[in-house]
């Protein structure tokens, strides 16, 4: 009898399984700080940035404080599953001495935003960030994301594409139930998950310039699906990869390169007697075209 109940217990385990992976999916998926608007505006202050539009929960972002030299135009800033756009200043201290006034996009139930976790979430308050954003500060506005946060990034993009006049994405994946499915092979992933952030379909809806950057030895995103994005989009972006990890890839980037990213994102070129470059970047361009993943649909 007993190999009669053994199969049985197997299956059991294993559909347990699969119903503990879609229950908890949030979970898995969206990893938030949070604090009240006291230490939002402590930290604030020692990193030199503002809570914007408003200074109650209700805040879209935080922005960089010196906005009487920003010349080059807006970046939006959408950061990854973890932590908070607050943790996120060295966006700023990059982008900022570029000419660039940046906002650091923050999600509906991260740092002290109250709200609910989810695709339509956060893509929703997403694009009030960037409405927002051209009515305060007019155009062009420029988009850079991280991880997750590319997911958001390119579907505000594909809904408001006349307002994005650039789009950079760093450790992006092309599909969400792509990632989960090469994760969770044993499951059924693709269909178990709610959230789709398909980044393949928003970005073929776009036609401004389309920066991608593969951290080479990423633990969290396989390059395959980075590159399954590279591929799908062909001609319309340029790639960039990095000798790092997932979350160590700022580390390897320096101030020429994000001058030349900058530059393909926003279509201009910068005068030869920019700042010198600090350090080297362990990066190299790569503008080929890998074979595309046979699991995208």
């Amino acid at each position: 009898m007993t190999w009669l109940i053994l199969p049985g217990l197997v299956l059991a385990v294993y559909l347990g399984l699969a119903i503990s992976i879609y229950r908890n999916q949030d979970r898995l998926l969206y990893i938030p700080t949070t604090y009240d608007l006291q230490a939002l505006q402590e930290g604030c202050q020692t990193r030199d940035l503002t809570p914007w539009p408003t200074q109650d929960e209700q805040y879209l972002g935080l922005l960089s404080s010196d906005r009487q030299k920003s010349t080059a135009g807006t970046v939006l800033v959408f950061h990854g599953n973890a932590g908070t756009a607050l943790g996120r200043d060295y966006y700023v201290q990059t982008l900022a001495p570029m000419g660039y006034r940046v906002i650091l996009v923050e999600y509906p139930a991260y740092g002290a935003k109250p709200g609910t976790v989810g695709e339509t979430s956060l893509v929703t308050s997403g694009q009030q960030a960037l409405e927002r954003a051209v009515q305060d500060f007019g155009e062009p506005v420029y988009v850079i994301s991280e991880s997750m946060g590319c997911g958001v990034a390119c579907a505000v993009a594909a809904r408001m594409p006349q307002h994005v006049h650039g789009l950079l994405l760093i450790t992006p994946w092309d599909s969400l139930p792509n990632l989960a499915q090469q994760l969770y092979p044993a499951y059924p992933a693709r269909w178990l998950v709610r959230d789709r952030y398909d980044n393949i379909s928003n970005c073929q809806a776009l036609t401004c310039p389309i920066g991608i950057v593969m951290a080479e030895h990423d633990e969290v995103i396989p390059n395959q699906r980075t590159l399954n994005l590279v591929q799908a989009l062909g001609d319309y972006s340029r790639q960039w990869t990095l000798n790092a990890g997932h979350n160590d890839w700022f580390d390897h980037t320096s101030h020429s390169w994000w001058q030349e990213v900058m530059a393909h994102v926003t279509g201009k070129s910068f005068p030869s007697t920019a700042a010198p470059d600090p350090a080297t970047p362990q990066a190299t361009t790569d503008q080929s075209r890998p074979a595309p993943d046979e699991e995208s649909r």
